[in-house]
């Protein structure tokens, strides 16, 4: 896998993220602490590859994202 590819799964990675709190969860609390904390609204392609080339961030947001869904689903 290229460096190029594996930038393109992360952003890609972080694009289901995203669509999974907005359109699955959907809870707008969630989607306000997701929009600081995580992706903001509106994020276009170019962010969400900026994010997942830097390690702390995509780290970070992945976290986010982890800390949601574990507490949606209990």
């Amino acid at each position: 896998m290229t460096k190029s590819e594996f930038l393109t799964l992360r952003a890609n990675l972080l694009g289901g993220m995203n669509d999974y709190i907005r359109n699955v969860i959907g809870d707008d609390i969630i989607t306000e602490y997701w929009n600081i904390h995580g992706v903001e609204d509106g994020i276009d392609e170019d962010t969400l590859l900026e994010y997942a080339e830097d390690d702390e961030t995509f780290t970070r947001i992945c976290y986010v994202f982890g800390n949601i869904v574990t507490g949606f689903s209990n």
